[in-house]
């Protein structure tokens, strides 16, 4: 998503440039890297993982406000909402049980626990970062915002129901 949005007003070889120095990208590739390894993080640095959650949090909304600063309220574009909203709850949600479904029936990559995951991932907001990436970007951050906004609200909404269904597989 960032390469597109990147690529609104740079060449493809700049948005590529600015897709490779994404912290995410180096913290995928460890995490992978160490899994693969298999390698076990101690104690003190599992401890230190539980406190940076909750700065993350704190953090992720300091970006949206940030974004928001320059446009003093939310964006309520409905065709600009519809299709995040659609491409988020509804197309992003259909691939999720589609991989699950796959996997499930065919590739048995993952056991039911990490199914269950997958499932709760697929009704969690649109991460705070797009505000960043948009704002960074000068791709309309308001919209951006307003989008993490409302996933966020829909998510307490949805989330009740999605447990009650994962957690009914559960039995």
């Amino acid at each position: 998503g960032y390469y597109f949005v990147a690529r609104g007003h740079l060449s493809a070889q700049d948005a590529m440039k600015r897709v490779v120095t994404l912290p995410a990208i180096y913290a995928i590739a460890a995490g992978m890297a160490l899994a693969a390894g298999e390698v076990q993080l101690g104690p003190a640095l599992l401890k230190l993982w539980d406190a940076a959650k909750g700065a993350y949090v704190c953090l992720g909304m300091m970006i949206i406000g940030m974004a928001l600063a320059r446009h003093k309220k939310l964006a309520w574009e409905m065709d600009f909402l519809a299709l995040g909203i659609v491409g988020k709850y509804g197309l992003w949600a259909l691939f999720l049980a589609a991989f699950i479904w796959m996997d499930f029936h065919i590739l048995h990559l993952y056991d039911t626990e990490i199914h269950k995951m997958i499932l709760i991932l697929a009704i969690t907001p649109v991460a705070a970062n797009v505000a960043a990436f948009a704002a960074q970007n000068d791709f309309k951050p308001q919209y951006a915002a307003t989008i993490v906004f409302l996933t966020t609200i829909m998510s307490f909404a949805l989330l009740p129901f999605v447990l009650h269904l994962v957690l009914g597989f559960a039995g």
